[in-house]
Protein backbone atom coordinates (compact mmCIF):
# COMPACT_ATOMS: atom_id res chain seq x y z
CA UNK A 1 0.00 0.00 0.00
CA UNK A 2 2.85 2.45 0.81
CA UNK A 3 4.51 1.62 -2.56
CA UNK A 4 1.05 2.63 -3.97
CA UNK A 5 0.59 5.86 -2.66
CA UNK A 6 4.26 6.89 -3.06
CA UNK A 7 3.95 5.89 -6.94
CA UNK A 8 0.50 8.03 -7.09
CA UNK A 9 2.13 11.38 -4.98
CA UNK A 10 5.28 10.91 -7.82
CA UNK A 11 2.27 10.59 -10.39
CA UNK A 12 -0.44 13.33 -9.20
CA UNK A 13 1.82 16.37 -10.34
CA UNK A 14 2.64 15.20 -13.67
CA UNK A 15 -0.62 13.98 -14.40
CA UNK A 16 -2.03 17.77 -13.40
CA UNK A 17 0.52 19.69 -15.42
CA UNK A 18 -0.84 17.61 -18.45
CA UNK A 19 -4.31 17.83 -17.44
CA UNK A 20 -4.84 20.07 -20.57
CA UNK A 21 -2.85 18.50 -22.64
CA UNK A 22 -2.93 15.99 -25.80
CA UNK A 23 -1.90 12.96 -24.58
CA UNK A 24 1.46 11.48 -26.87
CA UNK A 25 2.71 7.77 -26.16
CA UNK A 26 5.73 7.99 -24.01
CA UNK A 27 5.28 11.46 -23.46
CA UNK A 28 3.98 10.80 -19.20
CA UNK A 29 6.37 7.68 -18.80
CA UNK A 30 9.06 10.09 -19.90
CA UNK A 31 7.90 12.79 -17.51
CA UNK A 32 7.00 10.62 -14.61
CA UNK A 33 10.66 8.69 -15.02
CA UNK A 34 12.28 12.09 -14.24
CA UNK A 35 10.63 12.38 -11.11
CA UNK A 36 11.35 8.83 -10.04
CA UNK A 37 14.70 9.30 -11.30
CA UNK A 38 15.18 12.65 -8.98
CA UNK A 39 13.44 10.87 -5.64
CA UNK A 40 15.11 7.47 -5.91
CA UNK A 41 18.74 7.65 -6.75
CA UNK A 42 20.46 10.31 -4.21
CA UNK A 43 23.98 9.58 -5.43
CA UNK A 44 22.58 11.87 -8.45
CA UNK A 45 22.28 14.58 -6.23
CA UNK A 46 25.38 13.61 -4.45
CA UNK A 47 27.58 14.18 -7.86
CA UNK A 48 25.49 17.38 -8.35
CA UNK A 49 26.32 19.18 -5.33
CA UNK A 50 29.80 17.76 -5.72
CA UNK A 51 31.12 18.04 -9.07
CA UNK A 52 32.40 14.59 -9.38
CA UNK A 53 31.72 11.60 -11.42
CA UNK A 54 31.98 10.90 -15.14
CA UNK A 55 30.38 13.96 -16.18
CA UNK A 56 30.84 17.76 -15.23
CA UNK A 57 27.75 19.78 -13.91
CA UNK A 58 25.86 21.66 -16.75
CA UNK A 59 23.66 24.46 -17.20
CA UNK A 60 20.37 24.39 -18.87
CA UNK A 61 19.08 27.16 -21.14
CA UNK A 62 15.40 26.33 -21.11
CA UNK A 63 13.92 28.67 -24.24
CA UNK A 64 10.37 29.86 -23.91
CA UNK A 65 9.82 31.06 -27.23
CA UNK A 66 6.80 31.49 -30.08
CA UNK A 67 8.94 30.67 -32.90
CA UNK A 68 12.10 30.82 -34.56
CA UNK A 69 14.93 31.97 -32.11
CA UNK A 70 16.05 35.60 -33.47
CA UNK A 71 19.70 35.43 -32.71
CA UNK A 72 20.41 31.97 -33.56
CA UNK A 73 24.17 32.32 -34.90
CA UNK A 74 25.76 34.53 -31.86
CA UNK A 75 24.01 31.55 -29.52
CA UNK A 76 25.87 29.27 -31.64
CA UNK A 77 28.75 30.54 -31.59
CA UNK A 78 28.23 31.47 -27.44
CA UNK A 79 27.74 27.45 -26.89
CA UNK A 80 30.65 26.65 -29.37
CA UNK A 81 33.49 24.34 -27.49
CA UNK A 82 31.19 24.14 -24.62
CA UNK A 83 29.41 21.14 -25.17
CA UNK A 84 29.96 19.33 -21.94
CA UNK A 85 28.86 22.14 -20.13
CA UNK A 86 25.49 22.86 -21.21
CA UNK A 87 21.90 21.47 -22.16
CA UNK A 88 19.23 23.47 -24.35
CA UNK A 89 15.33 22.81 -24.32
CA UNK A 90 13.05 24.93 -26.35
CA UNK A 91 9.59 24.93 -25.83
CA UNK A 92 7.71 26.62 -29.08
CA UNK A 93 3.92 26.88 -30.40
CA UNK A 94 2.62 23.69 -31.36
CA UNK A 95 2.98 23.96 -34.45
CA UNK A 96 6.58 25.46 -35.32
CA UNK A 97 9.36 23.21 -36.18
CA UNK A 98 12.96 24.47 -36.61
CA UNK A 99 14.59 23.64 -39.78
CA UNK A 100 16.61 20.70 -39.79
CA UNK A 101 20.22 23.04 -40.48
CA UNK A 102 19.16 24.89 -37.30
CA UNK A 103 21.34 25.07 -33.98
CA UNK A 104 17.73 24.32 -31.92
CA UNK A 105 16.52 21.78 -34.31
CA UNK A 106 16.08 18.71 -31.90
CA UNK A 107 15.67 20.18 -28.86
CA UNK A 108 11.98 21.32 -28.81
CA UNK A 109 9.75 19.81 -26.08
CA UNK A 110 7.68 17.15 -27.46
CA UNK A 111 4.41 17.95 -26.55
CA UNK A 112 4.20 21.79 -26.09
CA UNK A 113 0.92 23.78 -25.28
CA UNK A 114 -0.39 26.94 -26.34
CA UNK A 115 0.61 30.20 -24.25
CA UNK A 116 -1.05 32.76 -23.74
CA UNK A 117 0.33 35.47 -22.17
CA UNK A 118 -0.76 36.41 -18.28
CA UNK A 119 -2.14 33.14 -17.88
CA UNK A 120 -1.24 29.84 -16.15
CA UNK A 121 -0.48 28.56 -19.28
CA UNK A 122 2.85 30.44 -19.01
CA UNK A 123 3.93 28.60 -15.91
CA UNK A 124 2.92 25.12 -17.50
CA UNK A 125 4.75 25.84 -20.33
CA UNK A 126 7.72 26.87 -17.86
CA UNK A 127 7.24 23.40 -15.85
CA UNK A 128 7.32 21.55 -18.78
CA UNK A 129 10.74 22.75 -19.44
CA UNK A 130 11.79 22.15 -15.94
CA UNK A 131 10.79 18.62 -16.18
CA UNK A 132 12.38 17.79 -19.66
CA UNK A 133 15.41 19.22 -18.17
CA UNK A 134 15.15 17.21 -14.74
CA UNK A 135 16.61 14.19 -17.28
CA UNK A 136 19.47 15.39 -17.13
CA UNK A 137 20.78 14.81 -13.74
CA UNK A 138 23.89 16.79 -14.43
CA UNK A 139 21.79 20.03 -14.78
CA UNK A 140 22.45 22.06 -12.02
CA UNK A 141 21.07 25.30 -12.89
CA UNK A 142 17.97 26.21 -15.22
CA UNK A 143 17.93 29.35 -16.92
CA UNK A 144 15.25 30.78 -18.42
CA UNK A 145 15.28 32.86 -21.78
CA UNK A 146 13.28 33.79 -24.29
CA UNK A 147 13.55 34.15 -28.49
CA UNK A 148 14.81 38.16 -27.86
CA UNK A 149 17.33 37.15 -25.57
CA UNK A 150 20.78 37.48 -26.25
CA UNK A 151 24.07 36.83 -24.24
CA UNK A 152 26.29 39.73 -23.01
CA UNK A 153 28.86 37.79 -21.69
CA UNK A 154 31.23 34.85 -22.63
CA UNK A 155 30.20 31.27 -22.13
CA UNK A 156 32.84 31.30 -19.31
CA UNK A 157 31.94 33.80 -17.67
CA UNK A 158 27.99 32.58 -17.37
CA UNK A 159 28.81 29.20 -16.35
CA UNK A 160 31.79 30.55 -13.60
CA UNK A 161 28.91 33.11 -13.05
CA UNK A 162 26.14 30.28 -12.14
CA UNK A 163 27.35 26.55 -11.65
CA UNK A 164 28.16 27.12 -7.97
CA UNK A 165 25.41 29.24 -6.97
CA UNK A 166 23.43 28.78 -4.12
CA UNK A 167 20.53 30.82 -4.59
CA UNK A 168 17.93 30.86 -6.69
CA UNK A 169 18.51 34.36 -8.89
CA UNK A 170 15.23 35.44 -8.41
CA UNK A 171 12.91 37.82 -5.90
CA UNK A 172 11.28 35.70 -3.06
CA UNK A 173 12.10 37.94 -0.23
CA UNK A 174 9.95 41.24 -1.12
CA UNK A 175 6.39 41.28 0.25
CA UNK A 176 3.81 42.66 -2.80
CA UNK A 177 1.18 44.13 -1.86
CA UNK A 178 -1.51 42.36 -4.20
CA UNK A 179 -5.17 42.58 -4.06
CA UNK A 180 -5.72 41.52 -7.76
CA UNK A 181 -5.77 37.62 -6.87
CA UNK A 182 -8.82 38.25 -4.25
CA UNK A 183 -11.60 39.65 -5.71
CA UNK A 184 -13.53 41.88 -3.59
CA UNK A 185 -17.47 41.48 -3.43
CA UNK A 186 -18.23 45.15 -2.62
CA UNK A 187 -16.04 45.91 -6.41
CA UNK A 188 -16.65 42.69 -8.86
CA UNK A 189 -14.33 43.17 -11.67
CA UNK A 190 -16.43 42.18 -15.18
CA UNK A 191 -15.50 38.82 -16.75
CA UNK A 192 -14.00 39.93 -19.35
CA UNK A 193 -12.37 43.05 -21.47
CA UNK A 194 -12.17 42.68 -24.62
CA UNK A 195 -9.13 40.09 -25.35
CA UNK A 196 -7.93 39.91 -21.96
CA UNK A 197 -7.86 38.21 -18.83
CA UNK A 198 -9.71 39.25 -15.76
CA UNK A 199 -10.40 37.42 -12.01
CA UNK A 200 -12.63 34.73 -11.50
CA UNK A 201 -15.42 35.65 -8.61
CA UNK A 202 -14.78 32.21 -7.00
CA UNK A 203 -14.87 31.81 -3.44
CA UNK A 204 -11.30 31.63 -2.07
CA UNK A 205 -10.25 28.22 -0.34
CA UNK A 206 -7.85 28.42 2.81
CA UNK A 207 -5.03 27.77 0.65
CA UNK A 208 -5.62 30.66 -1.23
CA UNK A 209 -6.05 33.05 1.90
CA UNK A 210 -2.33 31.74 3.26
CA UNK A 211 -0.93 32.76 0.11
CA UNK A 212 -1.86 36.73 0.24
CA UNK A 213 0.80 36.50 2.96
CA UNK A 214 3.26 35.20 0.32
CA UNK A 215 2.54 37.24 -2.41
CA UNK A 216 5.90 38.03 -4.61
CA UNK A 217 6.90 39.25 -7.74
CA UNK A 218 9.89 39.13 -9.65
CA UNK A 219 10.97 39.01 -13.21
CA UNK A 220 10.21 36.47 -15.22
CA UNK A 221 13.36 35.28 -16.38
CA UNK A 222 14.78 33.30 -13.67
CA UNK A 223 17.50 30.74 -12.65
CA UNK A 224 16.24 28.23 -10.53
CA UNK A 225 18.86 25.75 -8.81
CA UNK A 226 17.70 21.99 -8.92
CA UNK A 227 16.32 21.64 -5.60
CA UNK A 228 13.76 24.62 -6.36
CA UNK A 229 13.48 23.87 -9.91
CA UNK A 230 12.50 20.42 -8.33
CA UNK A 231 10.00 22.07 -6.11
CA UNK A 232 8.03 24.13 -8.81
CA UNK A 233 7.71 20.89 -11.14
CA UNK A 234 6.11 19.06 -8.05
CA UNK A 235 4.03 21.58 -6.55
CA UNK A 236 0.06 21.40 -7.90
CA UNK A 237 -1.96 22.86 -4.88
CA UNK A 238 -0.24 26.60 -5.45
CA UNK A 239 -0.97 25.98 -9.17
CA UNK A 240 -4.45 25.36 -8.74
CA UNK A 241 -5.31 28.15 -6.55
CA UNK A 242 -3.30 30.39 -9.47
CA UNK A 243 -5.78 28.83 -11.97
CA UNK A 244 -8.74 29.04 -9.80
CA UNK A 245 -8.68 32.63 -9.22
CA UNK A 246 -5.34 34.47 -11.21
CA UNK A 247 -6.52 36.72 -13.97
CA UNK A 248 -4.69 40.02 -16.09
CA UNK A 249 -6.32 42.99 -16.25
CA UNK A 250 -6.85 45.16 -19.03
CA UNK A 251 -4.28 47.75 -19.61
CA UNK A 252 -4.73 51.17 -17.50
CA UNK A 253 -5.92 49.73 -14.48
CA UNK A 254 -3.94 49.56 -11.03
CA UNK A 255 -1.15 48.08 -11.60
CA UNK A 256 -1.66 46.40 -7.68
CA UNK A 257 -4.61 44.40 -8.84
CA UNK A 258 -2.71 42.45 -11.74
CA UNK A 259 -2.15 39.12 -11.38
CA UNK A 260 0.34 37.82 -13.53
CA UNK A 261 1.24 33.85 -13.50
CA UNK A 262 4.71 34.06 -14.78
CA UNK A 263 5.58 37.05 -12.60
CA UNK A 264 4.26 36.22 -9.59
CA UNK A 265 3.64 32.09 -9.32
CA UNK A 266 7.14 31.16 -8.46
CA UNK A 267 8.24 34.08 -6.34
CA UNK A 268 5.22 33.19 -4.19
CA UNK A 269 5.80 29.48 -4.55
CA UNK A 270 9.06 29.80 -3.03
CA UNK A 271 8.83 32.37 -0.23
CA UNK A 272 5.17 30.05 0.64
CA UNK A 273 7.39 27.13 1.24
CA UNK A 274 9.16 29.46 3.13
CA UNK A 275 12.40 29.21 0.84
CA UNK A 276 12.25 32.94 0.39
CA UNK A 277 16.08 32.99 1.74
CA UNK A 278 17.80 30.92 -0.53
CA UNK A 279 16.77 33.18 -3.36
CA UNK A 280 18.99 36.53 -4.71
CA UNK A 281 16.42 38.76 -3.27
CA UNK A 282 16.88 41.08 -5.81
CA UNK A 283 14.30 44.00 -6.71
CA UNK A 284 16.10 45.36 -9.36
CA UNK A 285 18.29 44.04 -12.52
CA UNK A 286 19.16 40.25 -12.26
CA UNK A 287 21.11 38.24 -15.04
CA UNK A 288 18.59 38.95 -17.31
CA UNK A 289 18.55 42.32 -18.07
CA UNK A 290 15.49 44.31 -19.76
CA UNK A 291 14.34 47.78 -19.77
CA UNK A 292 10.86 49.14 -19.15
CA UNK A 293 9.06 50.83 -21.93
CA UNK A 294 8.80 54.86 -21.31
CA UNK A 295 4.87 55.02 -22.19
CA UNK A 296 3.80 51.84 -20.06
CA UNK A 297 6.07 50.91 -17.38
CA UNK A 298 5.27 47.93 -17.53
CA UNK A 299 6.29 45.96 -20.83
CA UNK A 300 10.11 45.61 -21.82
CA UNK A 301 10.62 48.08 -24.42
CA UNK A 302 12.92 46.61 -27.60
CA UNK A 303 16.48 47.90 -28.62
CA UNK A 304 16.17 49.23 -32.14
CA UNK A 305 19.10 47.93 -34.75
CA UNK A 306 20.66 51.72 -34.50
CA UNK A 307 20.76 51.59 -31.01
CA UNK A 308 23.35 47.87 -31.05
CA UNK A 309 26.43 49.83 -30.12
CA UNK A 310 29.25 47.92 -28.11
CA UNK A 311 28.58 50.91 -26.01
CA UNK A 312 25.29 49.57 -25.19
CA UNK A 313 26.91 45.72 -24.40
CA UNK A 314 28.56 47.66 -21.94
CA UNK A 315 26.27 49.85 -20.47
CA UNK A 316 23.98 46.80 -19.99
CA UNK A 317 26.66 44.80 -18.66
CA UNK A 318 26.61 47.41 -15.46
CA UNK A 319 30.55 46.65 -15.30
CA UNK A 320 32.46 43.67 -14.47
CA UNK A 321 31.70 40.55 -13.13
CA UNK A 322 33.82 39.58 -10.28
CA UNK A 323 33.38 35.36 -10.22
CA UNK A 324 36.18 34.95 -8.03
CA UNK A 325 34.88 32.51 -5.58
CA UNK A 326 33.53 34.48 -2.79
CA UNK A 327 30.94 36.42 -4.50
CA UNK A 328 27.44 35.16 -5.72
CA UNK A 329 27.40 35.33 -9.50
CA UNK A 330 23.61 35.68 -9.52
CA UNK A 331 24.33 39.13 -9.04
CA UNK A 332 25.90 39.67 -12.46
CA UNK A 333 23.90 40.80 -15.74
CA UNK A 334 24.66 37.81 -17.80
CA UNK A 335 22.08 38.17 -20.55
CA UNK A 336 19.45 40.73 -21.99
CA UNK A 337 16.28 41.41 -24.31
CA UNK A 338 14.93 42.58 -25.79
CA UNK A 339 16.56 41.98 -29.07
CA UNK A 340 13.48 41.96 -31.69
CA UNK A 341 13.56 40.31 -35.22
CA UNK A 342 15.63 42.59 -37.37
CA UNK A 343 18.24 43.18 -35.21
CA UNK A 344 20.36 40.17 -35.85
CA UNK A 345 23.10 41.68 -38.28
CA UNK A 346 23.80 44.26 -35.65
CA UNK A 347 23.70 42.27 -32.59
CA UNK A 348 26.42 39.85 -34.90
CA UNK A 349 28.59 42.72 -35.61
CA UNK A 350 28.82 43.58 -31.95
CA UNK A 351 29.49 39.93 -30.79
CA UNK A 352 33.09 39.96 -30.23
CA UNK A 353 32.16 42.28 -27.56
CA UNK A 354 29.76 39.63 -26.36
CA UNK A 355 32.20 37.38 -25.68
CA UNK A 356 35.20 38.69 -24.44
CA UNK A 357 35.94 37.28 -21.50
CA UNK A 358 36.33 39.54 -18.40
CA UNK A 359 38.17 36.62 -15.99
CA UNK A 360 41.65 37.04 -16.53
CA UNK A 361 42.02 32.83 -17.19
CA UNK A 362 39.28 33.00 -19.78
CA UNK A 363 41.67 34.93 -22.18
CA UNK A 364 43.52 33.20 -25.28
CA UNK A 365 42.88 29.67 -23.47
CA UNK A 366 41.24 26.37 -25.62
CA UNK A 367 37.35 25.95 -23.61
CA UNK A 368 38.94 22.89 -22.09
CA UNK A 369 41.23 24.19 -20.73
CA UNK A 370 39.49 27.19 -18.85
CA UNK A 371 39.06 26.67 -15.01
CA UNK A 372 35.62 27.07 -14.71
CA UNK A 373 34.88 26.01 -11.25
CA UNK A 374 36.30 27.08 -8.24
Amino acid sequence: MRTFLRFFSLLSPVAFICLHCTYQPGVLHFELHNLLQEEQHPISRQLLQSGSGNSVPKIAFLFLVRGEIHHEGVWRTFFEGFEKRYSIYVHTRPEYRFPSESFFAGRQLEAPIRVVWGSASVVQAEMRLLLAAFDDPFNKQFVLLSEACIPIRSFQTVYKALVDNTRSVIDACNPKRQRGMYVSPEKPVPKTIGTSYTFQETPLDSLSKELASSWRSSTQWFVLTRQHALLVVKERQVLAAFRKHCRNLEWGRDRNEQCVGDENYIPTLLAFKGRAEETTCQKGPTVTLQELSSTTQRLPRSFSAQEITPELVWQLRGGSCPVDCKTEGGQCRLFARKFPKGTERRVAQVADILFKDELKFGIGFHPEQVPMRC
